[in-house]
């Protein structure tokens, strides 16, 4: 969903609003590893949430746009 909204009467200046709600499938890829490599340990991907692969994160993406025409 989003909105447009203009700034001024001359329509020079208008703000864009948006946001949503989805689901991305989370993947990993492992690169650089030898042939016949494997690990002692499972290696640490920096993640803040602990989510299996495969599964489906919900996602809530949200933008803010300030724009000026030129032309």
């Amino acid at each position: 969903m989003g909105a447009e909204v203009r700034l001024d009467k001359k329509d020079l200046w208008s703000l864009e609003i948006y946001g949503g709600l989805g689901f991305k499938i989370y993947h990993l890829k492992q690169k650089d590893i030898p042939v016949g490599g494997v690990f002692t340990f499972p290696p640490e991907n920096n993640n803040v949430f602990e989510f299996q692969e495969g599964t489906a994160i919900p996602i809530l993406p949200a933008s803010i746009k300030i724009s000026y025409k030129i032309f």
